[in-house]
């Protein structure tokens, strides 16, 4: 094995837990106010809407951002913001290189 395989090493369960914990509050702001921007521009507000839909948007907001957050983040810096708060990055085992 190389020297640098040799240097890896693996987070631990509770620096990946929280970085998970930090992404997900990042997430939830950015697709909550996804979610705001977008009525406005609409001329809406989360009061006009019935509890079935505002469910429904939020959970697609949701889906929007954290596809565009996590896949964005990986493929261009290995890690999300959370990850790099407690030192954690995703590379490719064989070469250490980001994820493309």
């Amino acid at each position: 094995m190389s020297e640098e395989l040799t240097q890896v090493r693996y987070g631990g369960f509770w620096r990946r837990y929280w970085a998970v914990f930090l992404d997900g509050v990042i997430t939830n702001i950015l697709s909550q106010t996804l979610l705001r921007v977008t009525l406005a521009f609409y001329g809406m507000n989360l009061r006009d809407l019935s509890g079935e839909t505002h469910q429904a948007l939020s959970v697609l907001s949701m889906v929007v951002v954290s596809l565009l957050y996590y896949t964005g983040f990986h493929c261009t810096l290995g890690q999300t913001p959370g990850k790099k708060a407690l030192g954690l990055k995703v590379v490719v085992a064989e070469t250490l290189e980001v994820p493309s």
